[in-house]
C-alpha cells in the first residue's frame, strides 16, 4: 500500500492547526459582536437541526469509510458501494428535511428565521462524500478543500457579522460554507469509481449494518446536543448556553489535534483487519495509544492552565463564567481520545461495533441522568461536569474489552504514560502561576502557551521519553537523508 500513515496525518494535522489557529482570529470578534445571546441562539438552533442532521446522516460515514477501505483495490466493487450509499443518504435527506419543515412550521420553533437558515446542514449531507476519499486515503483532496473553505469563512464573517442582529447572517455564512465544501470534491468522484446504472442502486441492501453504527452516533450526539437543549430549557437567558458553547468549542477543536488520527488509522486497521493481520493491528493500537499520551494528556493540561488568562484575552468582558466552565470540561480531553482510538480506530474497522455502542450508550444513560439532576441547579456547569464524568465511564469500559482481548495490557499503557503525566502536571502548574500573575493581554497568553510546552517537552526531553525520542530520531534521518540526496555527488 503506498500511502502513508505519516503524510496523512500531517495533511490532517496541518488542517487542524488552521482550525486551532481560526477561532483565535473570529471567536473574540464574534463573541464581542453577537454577544452571548446571540451566540446562544446560533447554539440553540443548531442543536436542533444538528438532530435532523444526525438522522439522515444515520450511521453511513463509519460504514461507508470502513466499506470503502476493503475494496479499496476493487473499483467495481467499491463503485457500487459508492451509489448504495449515496442514493441511501438522498432518501434519508429528502424524508429529514420533510420533517423539518413542519418543525419550523410548528408553535416548538422558537427562532425561526436562524432555524430555516440552519436547514442548510441538511442539504449539505446530501452533497457529502468526503466518506469516499476517507475510505482510499486520498487526504490531500478532502485537506484542500476544509482549508480554503475555513479561510474564506473567516473572510465572509468580518465582512457581514458586524452587530447582535447579524445571527442570521452568521448562522448563514457557516451553513453555506459547508455546502459550498461539500460540492466542491464532486469534480474528483468520477477519477474514484465508475458510473452504475440507476437501477442497479440497491440503497438499502445494507440498511441493518448502517442502522447498528447509527446506535452509537446517536448516542454520542446526546451528550453533544441534549445537554444544550437541556440547558437553553431551564436557563430563562440563552447566554448560559452561549458560555457553554464558547467553553465546548475550545476544548473540542484542541481535542482535533489527537482524534484527527483515528481518520488516518481508521482505514488502514480495515485494510488489516480484511487481510487477519493481528500482530500489525496491535502495533498500530499501541502507537496511538501513545499518541494519546504524547499529545492529549498536555492539552489538557494546558487548557486548565491557562483558562484564568485566556478567558478574558480571547473572549473579553461578560464570559467570566467560562473561566470555571473550561478547567472542568478540559478533563474529557484523554478520555475522549482514549475512546477514539478503541472505537474510532479498532471496534468500528473490525466490525466489533456492538461493543462501542455498548460503551456510548452507557455513557449518554449516565450523561443524560447526571445532565437531569445538575443541569436544573448549576446550569452550564452542571452540563459540564456531567459530559466529564459519561466520557471517563466510556473511556473505562473500552480500556477493560481491549485487556480482556488481551490486545493491550492497561499496567504496560498506563507505565507508558508516566513521564507524560509528570511533564503534564509540572507544565499546569507552571501556567497555572503565571496566569493568575500576568498581565491580561494577547503576547502574555502567547508566553503562557510557549512557556507550557517548553516546560512539558523539556521535561520529557529530561526523562528520555521513549516515544518522543524515537519520532525526535525519526525525524532528524529523514532530514539528513534528503539532505543527502540533495548534496551533489562527491560532496556531503
Amino acid at each position: 500500500m503506498g500511502k502513508s500513515i505519516k503524510v496523512n496525518y500531517f495533511l490532517n494535522m496541518s488542517y487542524q492547526v488552521l482550525v486551532l489557529l481560526v477561532p483565535i482570529v473570529t471567536t473574540p470578534y464574534i463573541a464581542r459582536t453577537l454577544g452571548a445571546e446571540g451566540i446562544g441562539i446560533y447554539s440553540y438552533t443548531y442543536s436542533v437541526v444538528s438532530c435532523f442532521v444526525l438522522a439522515a446522516v444515520m450511521g453511513t460515514t463509519s460504514y461507508a469509510q470502513r466499506t470503502i477501505a476493503y475494496y479499496q483495490n476493487d473499483v467495481v466493487e467499491r463503485s457500487r458501494k459508492f451509489f448504495d450509499v449515496f442514493s441511501f443518504r438522498l432518501v434519508t435527506t429528502l424524508l429529514c428535511s420533510a420533517v423539518y419543515c413542519v418543525y419550523l412550521a410548528s408553535g416548538f420553533c422558537k427562532y425561526k428565521v436562524p432555524a430555516l437558515v440552519q436547514m442548510l446542514y441538511l442539504v449539505a449531507v446530501a452533497a457529502d462524500v468526503s466518506w469516499l476519499f476517507q475510505g482510499m486515503e486520498e487526504f490531500k483532496k478532502i485537506v484542500v478543500r476544509d482549508t480554503l473553505t475555513k479561510l474564506l469563512n473567516v473572510f465572509l464573517l468580518f465582512l457581514m457579522v458586524k452587530s447582535p442582529d447579524d445571527v442570521v447572517v452568521y448562522t448563514g455564512i457557516l451553513g453555506g460554507m459547508t455546502l459550498l465544501g461539500n460540492l466542491s470534491v464532486w469534480p474528483y468522484v468520477p477519477r474514484l469509481v465508475r458510473a452504475i446504472p440507476m437501477r442497479e442502486w440497491r440503497p438499502f441492501k445494507d440498511v441493518r449494518e448502517i442502522f447498528l453504527l447509527f446506535i452509537p452516533t446517536i448516542a454520542i450526539q446526546l451528550y453533544s446536543v441534549l445537554d444544550k437543549m437541556m440547558i437553553g430549557a431551564f436557563s430563562p437567558s440563552a447566554a448560559e448556553n452561549g458560555y457553554y458553547e464558547q467553553t465546548e468549542k475550545v476544548v473540542r477543536v484542541a481535542l482535533m489535534v489527537v482524534t484527527s488520527l483515528g481518520m488516518v488509522v481508521a482505514p488502514r486497521i480495515a485494510q488489516l483487519y480484511h487481510k487477519q493481520d493481528e500482530a500489525g493491528i496491535k502495533s498500530y493500537l499501541k502507537k496511538s495509544f501513545q499518541f494519546v499520551w504524547l499529545l492529549g494528556v498536555p492539552i489538557m493540561c494546558g487548557l486548565i492552565g491557562f483558562a484564568h488568562l485566556f478567558v478574558p484575552v480571547f473572549y473579553g468582558p461578560g464570559y467570566e463564567k467560562i473561566e470555571i466552565l473550561m478547567p472542568i470540561y478540559s478533563c474529557v480531553v484523554v478520555a475522549v481520545s482514549i475512546s477514539n482510538v478503541v472505537g474510532v480506530q479498532y471496534l468500528i474497522p473490525t466490525k466489533q461495533q456492538n461493543v462501542y455502542t455498548m460503551a456510548v450508550v452507557t455513557s449518554a444513560v449516565v450523561n443524560v441522568a447526571m445532565n437531569a439532576v445538575l443541569i436544573p441547579r448549576f446550569l452550564s456547569v452542571g452540563a459540564a461536569a456531567a459530559s466529564v464524568a459519561a466520557e471517563a465511564v466510556g473511556a473505562s469500559m473500552l480500556l477493560a474489552f481491549l485487556s480482556r482481548k488481551k490486545l493491550v495490557n492497561i499496567g504496560e499503557l498506563l507505565r507508558l504514560s508516566v513521564k507524560n503525566w509528570i511533564g503534564g502536571l509540572l507544565m499546569l502548574v507552571a501556567v497555572y502561576l503565571f496566569c493568575r500573575s500576568a498581565n491580561q493581554t494577547f503576547l502574555m497568553l502567547c508566553v503562557a502557551i510557549g512557556g507550557g510546552a517548553s516546560v512539558y517537552f523539556g521535561a520529557l526531553l529530561l526523562m528520555r521519553d521513549a516515544f518522543l525520542m524515537e519520532n525526535i530520531k525519526m525525524v532528524y534521518a529523514r532530514l539528513r537523508n534528503k539532505r543527502n540526496r540533495q548534496a551533489p555527488d562527491g560532496k556531503g
